[in-house]
């Protein structure tokens, strides 16, 4: 078997299949339990040697694809001289050993043919140690070269990016085993934020709260750097965030109620479908956004205490009305709300001008102002997203 190189700053190496051993977790574990009661192994280490102190690597050359790179290792040993050990992962996940193990030799001409990270990992024992296969004992150091890739970030949003519409936020970065990510954001005051940590995931998704630009940092790095900070490679990507566009309706109540013409969308038998009428405000309904049954299609039954309903002529029957897009007819694409349900009686309003009764939760996410007779009501427009109404 041969090991995998030490990994993360652990005691000991874990193997993998290959024709060389090294000293397994277990098989010391047990060598251990023999000599703390007196038994020995004829193949089990002798007397501690002194061992190499730490090692370090220094990376020379232009790291370019298709050309080389030079890593020098350097250690004492107060025993003798040190020997080196290389192993390399290639932007295809694979671990190879160059030089075939321990040797003498301090230096690694590292080829760049693949565009991605490359991991060197570098192991200093002396040559005591390596007689002894105390591999466990060896001093590591790392360097990752970049060889022609760099990742790229995309940022999207339904539509223009405003205030309160989350933006999606993702990486791509080829050549890179096992990648992590980290997403940093930059504020419109400047300051900078961590939203993510290195993670495996190469997307998340950001509500901007402020208008102003949005500067978007991410770092990638190999899933075996032991130090990702230091070894990543980054990409930024800004957009422009816009306050959220606001429409203000007014009118005076007639005969005790609150209406308005109103435009209602639905896609239904492969077209969109549009419906003139009346939208009505009902500060007593606690339901967001109910329908005429009676003009619009419905896409399954909910039961009658999921859902309080007021106004709606079904005592006993409640309906869905997926993807529906409602805007005042004095401007028809202010969106009221966008690409959302509402709920209705089967047997409709009974008012076959009343296609839409707004309740609290669509009121409260703008502002409604009843002043005597005469009320108004600012709301945020709804973002449409791809593939709204024509």
């Amino acid at each position: 078997m041969r090991c995998e190189p030490l990994r993360r700053r652990q005691a000991l190496t874990f193997c993998r299949t290959a024709p060389r051993t090294r000293w397994s977790r277990r098989t010391r574990s047990l060598t251990a339990a023999l000599a703390a009661v007196g038994v020995g192994l004829a193949w089990g280490p002798p007397a501690r040697a002194q061992a190499a102190t730490a090692v370090t690597l220094v990376e020379s050359g232009t790291p370019t694809l298709g050309g080389t790179v030079t890593l020098s290792a350097s250690a004492t040993d107060p025993a003798g001289t040190p020997l080196y050990d290389f192993w390399v992962e290639s932007p295809d996940g694979r671990w190879s050993q160059p030089l075939g193990g321990y040797t003498s030799t301090p230096t690694l001409t590292l080829d760049l043919p693949a565009a991605g990270s490359y991991v060197v990992d570098c192991y200093a024992l002396d040559q005591t140690q390596v007689a002894q296969r105390a591999w466990g004992e060896a001093a590591l150091a790392q360097q990752v070269v970049w060889a022609g890739v760099k990742p790229t970030v995309s940022v999207t949003a339904p539509g223009q990016p405003t205030v309160g519409t989350p933006l999606s936020v993702t990486t791509t970065a080829a050549g890179v085993p096992d990648p992590r990510y980290d997403v940093w954001i930059q504020h419109p005051d400047g300051t900078w934020q961590d939203l993510t940590g290195y993670q495996s995931t190469p997307s998340v998704t950001y509500t901007p709260q402020h208008p102003g630009p949005h500067t978007f940092a991410v770092y990638v790095a190999p899933g075996a750097a032991l130090v990702p900070w230091k070894a990543a490679v980054a990409a930024t990507a800004t957009v422009t965030v816009t306050a959220t566009p606001t429409v203000t309706l007014s009118g005076t109540v007639q005969n005790g109620q609150i209406r308005f013409p109103v435009v209602v969308w639905q896609y239904v038998g492969g077209r969109w479908n549009a419906v003139d009428g009346d939208a009505m405000i009902d500060t007593g309904n606690s339901a967001g956004l109910v329908v005429n049954g009676s003009v619009l299609g419905a896409s399954g039954d909910v039961s009658q205490g999921s859902a309080t309903v007021v106004g709606v002529g079904g005592p006993s029957s409640v309906g869905l009305w997926p993807g529906l897009y409602v805007a005042p007819q004095s401007d028809p694409t202010a969106w009221i709300a966008a690409n959302t349900t509402g709920i209705g009686g089967l047997e409709g309003l009974g008012d076959p001008t009343l296609v839409v009764n707004i309740g609290l939760p669509s009121l409260q996410a703008g502002v409604f102002a009843l002043n005597g007779s005469t009320w108004t009501w600012t709301y945020p427009v709804a973002a449409a997203g791809a593939g709204g109404p024509p």
